[in-house]
């Protein structure tokens, strides 16, 4: 960090982007590369891994549009990464591909468990904070469409983020009340 903090007082973030962490780097640069509508990261299955694929799903919102999906995007993005962190415990490998006017995200890993939607239910006595299946509740609330495929070495789980759609005002002809009186002419 003695670095870091020499180009800091230089003011080089003018003019050269700085990250506190060589994976913020490397998410960062992988961002910035052309890639045609997709953009993916490699991260080891520790704490700062959802905060990692957060930025690179924000990233791709902001590039790609459109920008009502980020929080959304970034919100499924954390919950996909942390249930792979968690269950898996291997390196997670994401990717974020533009689909139309939305998204997909997708985390695979090394282990051939699907992921189970749970019913939800009170905490269990004596552990209040005991919220176990949430996660892809609000994935399964949040995205378009869900679902995980295996593979030959594990598991992908995808979800689908799209812009919602305007409704239309449908023209409705009025009708005259009966008892009205017919137009003079």
């Amino acid at each position: 960090m003695p670095l870091v903090g020499c180009l800091l007082r230089l003011c080089s973030r003018q003019h050269l982007p700085l990250y506190a962490r060589v994976r913020q780097a490397r998410v960062a640069i992988a961002g910035r590369l052309p890639d045609g509508g997709r953009m993916s990261v490699t991260v080891a299955p520790e704490p700062d891994a959802p905060s990692i694929t957060r930025n690179l799903v924000g990233d791709a919102c902001l590039r790609w549009g459109p920008a009502e999906l980020l929080h959304p995007a970034r919100t499924v993005m954390s919950e996909l990464v942390t249930n792979g962190v968690e269950h898996a415990g291997t390196e997670l490998t994401v990717v974020v591909t533009r689909r139309g006017s939305g998204l997909q995200a997708a985390v695979a890993d090394c282990i051939d468990r699907r992921p189970q939607l749970i019913a939800r239910r009170r905490p269990r006595r004596g552990q209040p904070l005991d919220e176990r299946g949430r996660g892809l509740q609000m994935v399964a609330a949040t995205a378009t469409a869900w679902g995980s495929l295996p593979t030959p070495v594990g598991k992908v789980v995808w979800a689908t983020l799209q812009q919602a759609r305007e409704e239309q005002p449908v023209a409705v002809p009025r009708r005259r009340h009966p008892n009205a009186s017919a137009p003079h002419r």
